[in-house]
């Protein structure tokens, strides 16, 4: 899955859910902070529990994707619980990192991403962020 491939990845997962099957994404990037990026995506929608007809869902891995603000404090807390457990070496099962030295760098921009999170402003004005998003469609 490359930076531009995420619309794919959502619909691939949208038909999972009517045809289950396993599931094995490609990554590739030449920026390891998209590949590390991509492989939390992955790890969000291929969980079990992941439900792209939900909008909480939806919204957090929006949030993932554009990483500007927060909308609430549980998407944070999510983020969180996801970046700690990748840190810990939990990757998806579907996901492989070659050559795997590759692991220790990414590793590395989860744990940038992970001490910076309390500096990341929760925006209490969502609407107002999502209406200037509108303007770059």
């Amino acid at each position: 899955m490359s930076c531009e491939d995420l619309q794919k990845a959502f619909q691939t997962t949208v038909s999972q859910l009517l045809n289950p099957r396993q599931l094995h994404y490609h990554i590739n990037d030449n920026n390891l902070a998209n590949i590390a990026r991509n492989i939390l995506i992955v790890k969000i929608i291929s969980s079990p529990t992941f439900d792209p007809m939900k909008n909480e869902d939806l919204e957090y891995v929006w949030e993932v994707w554009y990483g500007v603000y927060w909308s609430s404090q549980e998407i944070c807390v999510r983020f969180k619980n996801d970046i700690k457990n990748l840190i810990s070496g939990h990757l998806p099962e579907n996901v492989e990192l070659y050559p795997i030295k590759c692991l220790q760098s990414i590793t590395n921009i989860w744990k940038e991403w992970h001490s910076s999170i309390n500096l990341k402003k929760i925006d209490n004005n969502i609407e107002t962020t999502l209406s200037e998003r509108l303007i770059f469609f």
